[in-house]
């Protein structure tokens, strides 16, 4: 049965600083006439943590909010939070959230990345599996840094790390590929922001450091972009444009 929501439209407004980078919730509620009022959800109101990395609605219409300190579920009235259980290995693998995606196979489950592994949560069970990077298992991913996702309309999951460049995760096995780095600059796919995937498959990387890369997946070769920083990708609204949206800082000259 799908949950009874309320009403609303759910803005969420990322302030990024330096020093402490935080993140506010509202919810805004459409009055009469052109007036809108925002009523703030925070922690009081059961949101785990102020500071929110990453927003979903689902398909049953319930939202999920991803924190530094969590995983939270809202139904328009209350709070479900998860958390790392350090005595249940089902348990969220680490609170500091990075990424989160809704698997478009299963909608029941949720591909989760954090500062310590990749899960895969199933809202049926409410339990979480956990997916870690073993320094002598080839076929584990490459890291436990997880940045972001995309997933093909098979539903291979292509999952970006902070310093072991992108991964590829086939679910019906639990067996990652991690993509080679180009042999003549392999640092340019280390500190991974965010990417995103064309519907051609062609990947577009935002580094830290490094700028814009553009990978080919099939043939595993990139295109290098230089920049200081290019830090939020996302595809544009115009499917018969392709816009590939990219916020890139070019630093100091």
């Amino acid at each position: 049965m799908k949950p009874l929501l309320k009403t609303t439209l759910l803005i969420v407004l990322l302030t990024l600083i330096t020093s402490a980078p935080t993140a506010s919730t509202q919810i805004a509620h459409a009055q009469s006439g052109d007036r809108i009022v925002f009523d703030h959800l925070t922690v009081e109101n059961g949101l785990s943590f102020s500071e929110v990395r990453v927003i979903l609605q689902d398909d049953q219409g319930f939202m999920w909010i991803a924190t530094t300190e969590g995983l939270n579920r809202y139904d328009g009235y209350n709070f479900t939070v998860y958390k790392n259980d350090i005595t249940d290995l089902k348990s969220l693998s680490r609170n500091h959230i990075q990424a989160m995606v809704q698997d478009n196979q299963d909608p029941n489950i949720f591909w989760i990345g954090t500062l310590n592994g990749l899960n895969k949560f199933d809202r049926r069970t409410e339990e979480f599996t956990r997916y870690l990077h073993d320094p002598d298992d080839p076929t584990s991913i490459g890291s436990n840094d997880i940045m972001g996702f995309a997933q093909e309309p098979s539903g291979l999951l292509w999952i970006a790390t902070w310093d072991a460049g992108i991964n590829r995760l086939d679910p019906a096995t639990g067996i990652f590929t991690r993509i080679p780095p180009p042999p003549e600059n392999p640092d340019i796919i280390m500190s991974i922001r965010g990417f995103v995937r064309e519907p051609n498959g062609t990947l577009w990387i935002g580094s830290d450091n490094y700028g814009l890369i553009k990978l080919d997946p099939q043939a595993e070769t990139y295109t290098h972009f230089p920049s200081h920083r290019a830090y939020f990708l996302g595809r544009g609204d115009s499917q018969r444009e392709q816009i590939i949206k990219a916020a890139i800082d070019p630093g100091q000259p």
